[in-house]
């Protein structure tokens, strides 16, 4: 239902074609890298979409919406399907500003939690003998700095560690037998 104040009449014509046209126009904001990955995204959306575009914007509903990401999930990881969530939040967000609709039909979407990948973390003898080769490192100049580097994270045993030029490293906590 159109609230009075947030929804202007003459807005509640925006169809979802020129929201689309909104929305890429407002891609140049943002780095190449992710302009690309959400114009990929959008190309995707006008590929699949099973509805009209010169609907209004207001006719869209979270059910639409949710079965075009449906269609997706199966061929996607889960990092990708929250990038197609974020695509919906933002392009009906521009809807919100321009007065067309009261509420988002995406607004409500929540990110997938990533997979936790399977990293194995080596024994301590495993680890010391990583720090010995890195040692051995004939053709490194900086081997005997990055031997130093390792050893001094993993005789740590912190996830996170700012060594002296205030880099942060972060990795797995490495187990001492």
């Amino acid at each position: 239902m159109e609230k009075q104040g947030r929804v202007e009449p003459e807005a509640t014509s925006l169809t979802l074609s020129e929201l689309l046209k909104l929305y890429e126009e407002s891609l140049n904001q943002f780095d190449e890298k992710t302009q690309a990955t959400r114009r990929s995204i959008l190309r995707k959306f006008k590929e699949s979409w099973d509805h009209r575009f010169e609907i209004s914007v207001k006719t869209v509903t979270p059910a639409q919406l949710e079965i075009w990401l449906a269609k997706h999930k199966a061929r996607l990881k889960k990092v990708s399907l929250n990038e197609y969530i974020r695509f919906t939040r933002p392009l009906f967000a521009l809807g919100l500003k321009a007065r067309a609709i009261a509420n988002s039909p995406a607004a409500d979407f929540k990110l997938l939690r990533r997979e936790t990948p399977v990293r194995t973390t080596p024994t301590w003898k495993q680890f010391l003998a990583i720090v010995r080769d890195i040692r051995s490192q004939k053709f490194s100049a900086d081997s005997q700095d990055s031997a130093d580097l390792v050893e001094f994270m993993g005789k740590r045993g912190n996830r996170r560690v700012r060594s002296n030029n205030g880099v942060l490293h972060q990795f797995r906590r490495v187990p001492q037998v």
